[in-house]
């Protein structure tokens, strides 16, 4: 199983520290490590590279910007009240990318961010994960909240889990993010949480193979931007919000419904 590591280029601090890290596991013959070079935002999305590691090759440079193709910030406007920062479109583009690899090589695959801390438990997670038939499942959250149990370490996360620290990702999975991921109209990580949009369950794993190392650890690619929202945009973002809390709530009664053992 092949797992990415998403890292900017100029942040060397973490990509040494999570290539220390990697080098600490050990060899394990069951999964190779990548570094994946992550889109800038604040390039626009142009040209870029993907370099490999150990020795395999991440998909060629693509010439035109996919975020000019992918974003348009009028309609982010009036979907969240504001439009998405560089750090948030460099963040969509890369992840982005990533889903498009899955779908390419048709295996599943693991995704990284280069600020977490690897765990003990973490190639005994990924095996556990690879034998189930989950299309994605998330390796940590940052928001508490309520968890709809299916086993002893699996469970829906029905809350938002803010955050793309790590997850596992099957190719159907990443078919379904695609295929609802035209225009970014907000975050990643909201994006991906929102389940009954694009019908990728929330799955979580625990104990937890990451974590973040700090409280206030923040990847270099996320930076949530402070724009003000004019009132036009703050009166549809709200119409949004109430229409998207109708269609959750259809979505967890009528689709997850049977699944009825929860824990907090």
């Amino acid at each position: 199983m092949k797992i990415f590591i998403i890292s900017l280029k100029n942040a060397l601090v973490r990509r040494e520290n999570i290539l220390n890290q990697i080098a600490s596991l050990g060899e394990n013959p069951a999964f190779e490590f990548h570094i994946f070079d992550a889109i800038d935002g604040r390039e626009g999305g142009r040209e870029f590279e993907k370099n490999p590691m150990p020795s395999q090759s991440c998909p060629p440079p693509r010439s035109k910007s996919i975020i000019s193709k992918h974003y348009c910030g009028l309609q982010t406007k009036f979907y969240r009240g504001k439009g998405l920062s560089n750090g948030e479109l460099g963040c969509f583009a890369s992840h982005f990318l990533l889903w498009e690899k899955c779908v390419q090589i048709n295996e599943s695959i693991v995704v990284l961010e280069d600020d977490i801390e690897i765990l003990p438990n973490f190639f005994d997670a990924l095996t556990a994960i690879a034998k189930n038939r989950f299309e994605y499942v998330r390796l940590m959250q940052l928001n508490a909240g309520k968890v709809l149990k299916i086993d002893e370490h699996f469970g829906i996360l029905k809350h938002s889990a803010c955050g793309t620290q790590g997850y596992y990702l099957a190719p159907k999975g990443a078919k379904k993010f695609l295929a609802y991921a035209k225009k970014w109209v907000e975050p990643v990580d909201d994006y991906m949480d929102r389940y009954y949009k694009h019908g990728v369950l929330n799955v979580i794993y625990t104990p937890y193979p990451i974590k973040n190392p700090t409280e206030e650890a923040q990847s270099t690619i996320t930076d949530r931007g402070s724009m003000k929202r004019a009132l036009i945009f703050k009166i549809t973002r709200g119409i949004r919000k109430r229409y998207q809390k109708l269609v959750k709530y259809f979505y967890d009664n009528f689709v997850l419904n049977r699944h009825t053992r929860v824990s907090e």
